[in-house]
């Protein structure tokens, strides 16, 4: 049976480093639905924040994952992680180990270009163009609907008024009908 050294991991997660783990693991999840994974090669990151993702070979979502404030513990094979508010618990039950490191990784800066409030700038400077309209005049942004949201935009042109909802990405019916 594979034993973990609770105590070195602990400590590197109290120091702020990151815990990675190659394992073939199985996992088990209970709180607001339940779930298992069988006995497979996956990638666990620990953050010492108490988020924990757990990786195959497949996607960039985790397969599971625990938020930020999880409560992580290990116990001889098994890394444990309780979320308090909603009751959740995770369990990771180690059959074997490839490799386990410890990281320093750090936020850094990070600044974000093209995101939604640039769009909508870009819209309200454009609102000609984007409406097709010379006369356009923007009459506010984040303007409340009647107990239907926020318009992002609303603009007027010859005495119509036009809403204008930003959106970053393709959008389907559910965005559409926001």
């Amino acid at each position: 049976m594979v034993i973990l050294d609770a105590n070195f991991l602990t400590q590197a997660l109290a120091k702020g480093n990151v815990v990675i783990v190659n394992a073939k693991c199985s996992i088990e999840y209970n709180g607001r639905a339940s779930s298992q994974a069988n006995e497979a090669w996956r990638l666990i990151i620990i953050k010492p924040d108490g988020s924990l993702l757990i990786h195959t070979d497949k996607s960039y979502q985790p397969l599971n994952w625990q938020p930020p404030g999880s409560n992580i513990s290990f116990e001889e094979n098994k890394i444990i992680a309780i979320r308090r508010n909603a009751k959740e618990t995770l369990k990771i039950t180690l059959h074997e180990i490839a490799w386990i490191e410890t990281a320093i990784a750090s936020e850094g800066n990070f600044e974000l270009h093209g995101s939604h409030e640039d769009a909508k700038n870009w819209v309200v400077e454009n609102l000609a163009k984007v409406t097709n309209c010379p006369n356009a005049r923007l009459v506010g942004t984040e303007v409340p609907l009647n107990n239907h949201g926020k318009a992002d935009i609303i603009a007027e042109c010859d005495g119509n008024k036009i809403i204008i909802e930003v959106k970053r990405n393709v959008v389907d019916l559910n965005a559409v009908s926001h």
